[in-house]
């Protein structure tokens, strides 16, 4: 993980969308490595799943889109 991170800074990428599973999402989270998080949340229930990522964030926005909802995060620095 570290390597590829490094390798991204190295070709002067500065901006990633991470769409991943909790593992993935939970990486980025607990080595502080995002600056913006988007949350939607819909009422339809599509089954078991898995448990979604802790959100440690400051709520910066939230919105209706259609029926679901959009929270935005940003980090508590």
């Amino acid at each position: 993980f570290n390597d590829s991170i490094s390798q991204l800074h190295a070709r002067r990428i500065q901006s990633v969308l991470v769409e991943g599973g909790t593992t993935l999402l939970n990486t980025f989270i607990d080595n502080d490595l995002w600056d913006e998080m988007r949350v939607f949340r819909s009422p339809k229930l599509l089954g078991t799943g898995v448990k979604a990522p802790t959100v440690r964030g400051e709520l910066v926005n939230r919105e209706r889109i259609g029926d679901d909802e959009l929270s935005v995060y940003k980090p508590l620095r």
